[in-house]
């Protein structure tokens, strides 16, 4: 899984003083070594068209968390904070559950991730392909050094 797109930004205001939407080609996205294996074996078994649709999607659903005024609080039952919040360089963790087709409600990607907001990055540190949730250990040892 290759998540790059182009690193334009765009101001953080309106002209009318309105915040701005950012969208998924404003963010810098980075699929780290550890999450790598996993989201190719994704890649592999959806087929190129259906993965970058779930991709996209990912994408989009990850760009409301930089739209939500704060970018520091839970949504939904998808993404939530880790309890070790930032990473020494300033980047948040968070836990991501992503479904993906043929897996039922409970199943898919369990994505541990490092946003940078001001920077507009997103780092996949760690994925998973499994039910329920990995253990904060791992999570925590997926985002160390991002």
């Amino acid at each position: 899984m290759h998540l790059q797109a182009p690193t334009r930004r765009a101001a953080s205001t309106s002209e009318q003083g309105a915040p701005s939407i950012v969208s998924p080609h404003e963010i810098k996205w980075e699929v780290l070594k550890r999450a790598r294996p996993v989201l190719d074996s994704v890649h592999e078994a959806s087929g190129p068209e259906s993965f970058e649709a779930e991709k996209t999607a990912l994408k989009i659903y990850l760009c409301g968390y930089f739209n939500s005024g704060t970018c520091a609080h839970k949504q939904g039952t998808q993404i939530s904070p880790m309890r070790s919040t930032f990473t020494q360089a300033g980047g948040k963790c968070i836990k991501v559950r992503w479904g993906l087709p043929g897996q039922g409600k409970s199943g898919g990607l369990r994505l541990a991730i490092v946003v940078y907001c001001e920077r507009r990055h997103v780092k996949i540190c760690g994925a998973w392909k499994r039910r329920s949730d990995p253990s904060d250990a791992e999570f925590t040892e997926a985002t160390k050094g991002a």
